[in-house]
């Protein structure tokens, strides 16, 4: 995931500057179409959008903000990588993965070493979001799935 944090020219130019350690956190993903980025993430994610912009979708994502842009032609930045937390991973994995236009980027699984449950699928422009929910958040689902 990139964060606000520079001025390259794929960036846009100026940007506000986000602490990600003591500020609000934006993530940015460069989306080539908006209209299928704002149906993958608000409309099958459920993310809320909170602003559209003519080259922009900002939507909520927990409690950070995920800002989608138009990739600039020439940009050689992405695909990217988003983490996103869910209450029910199992749930999630198997209403998308049922899904024909399902692109599967990692199996849905357990970590060792961070103890999470996790899927990962591409967006329309082939960045990799991850779907995950801590183990001990989701112990019971996991007996049950």
């Amino acid at each position: 995931m990139h964060l606000l944090q520079d001025d390259s020219p794929c960036s846009g130019g100026d940007v506000d500057k986000t602490d990600m350690f003591t500020g609000a956190f934006t993530g940015v993903l460069y989306e080539d179409d908006l209209a299928a980025a704002q149906s993958f993430y608000c409309d099958r994610l459920g993310l809320p959008l909170l602003e559209r912009q003519a080259d922009a979708l900002l939507l909520q994502a927990g409690d950070a903000q995920l800002l989608l842009r138009r990739r600039p032609a020439g940009c050689t930045l992405g695909p990217s990588m988003i983490g996103l937390e869910a209450s029910s991973v199992n749930k999630l994995y198997d209403r998308f993965s049922q899904s024909p236009d399902y692109k599967e980027a990692g199996v849905l699984r357990d970590t060792d070493f961070d103890a999470r449950r996790l899927f990962q699928m591409y967006d329309p422009s082939g960045n990799v979001v991850e779907i995950y929910a801590y183990l001990r958040n989701v112990r019971e689902e996991i007996l049950m799935h």
